[in-house]
């Protein structure tokens, strides 16, 4: 049987995950991730499309389902791209939101949580932290019983979990 890397693509491939998964299984190339002059990480499209179908298991035993918006606030570009490609494989609506420093950023985030359907909030712990603290400062407590159990810290998220099957 022909190595998969010789298999032309077909019609369905041409889907940004079916690009993936064919590059996972075909490539040993991947993404690199500059964090400065000195520092620099790869993480291989095999082990981006691995680790994403793993957090695609957690974010489906939590509770988050096809159709779902995930608003996803990191710094961690790493985080940020295995998550995305979670909900992509997923079919959950990756909402990307930076992290910022201000009031106005999380006033952002709070108010994009109500323009959504069906919100999920991922981020990392400080991003939570901080978040609450505004909303309990300026009023806003509703915010914190909308979130209560649809927000989900990265580092746990991203933590081993069994990969979830993907659907044709």
């Amino acid at each position: 049987m022909p190595h998969p890397a010789h298999h032309p693509l077909s019609f369905k491939d041409y889907t940004l995950t079916g690009l993936l998964q064919h590059a996972a299984g075909s490539s040993t190339k991947g993404v690199s991730f500059v964090d400065g002059a000195d520092d620099e990480h790869s993480l291989s499209y095999a082990e981006l499309y691995r680790t994403a179908t793993c957090t695609l298991g957690a974010l489906r035993r939590l509770g988050v389902q096809q159709g779902h918006e995930l608003i996803i606030q990191t710094d961690d570009n790493r985080r940020f791209l295995v998550v995305f490609w979670a909900c992509l494989l997923g079919k959950i609506i990756p909402v990307p939101v930076s992290t910022g420093n201000r009031e106005d950023h999380r006033l952002k985030l709070i108010k994009i949580w109500e323009a959504l359907h069906n919100p999920w909030l991922a981020a990392d712990e400080a991003n939570l932290a901080r978040l609450e603290k505004y909303a309990a400062d300026h009023g806003a407590d509703w915010f914190s019983e909308a979130t209560a159990g649809r927000t989900l810290t990265l580092g746990a998220l991203l933590q081993e979990h069994e990969p979830a099957v993907l659907s044709s």
